[in-house]
């Protein structure tokens, strides 16, 4: 691999990072749409579907969906500060300033 090569390589991990930041807002974006715009309030549901438990079913079911919405959030975000921290270990590497004296001769 040649230098410029190694510094494209670094500069994508910066790009993923940003890509993984742009995933988790995404994510957000659902998560207050699911939050607040999917759930079903007690006056929607008629007797009928209340009495057979459908709005406890509903609401169970609403409930899972936004905790892993949350998580999928924090996962996607945790990516992006690892990458760029990935990117300053390389760069700091005490072989990395030698290995690019070698690849420029």
């Amino acid at each position: 691999m040649t230098a410029q090569g190694f510094n494209v390589f670094l500069d994508e991990l910066t790009n993923d990072a940003q890509t993984w930041d742009g995933f988790a807002e995404e994510m957000r974006a659902l998560l207050v749409i699911a939050e607040t715009g999917c759930n079903i309030p007690d006056y929607v549901i008629d007797g009928i579907a209340y009495g057979m438990g459908l709005k406890g079913t509903f609401d169970v079911a609403h409930t899972d969906f936004v905790e892993h919405l949350k998580s999928g959030v924090d996962y996607f975000a945790s990516i992006g500060p690892i990458l760029r921290q990935t990117r300053i270990n390389y760069e700091a590497a005490d072989g990395y300033a030698r290995w690019l004296l070698e690849q420029a001769q």
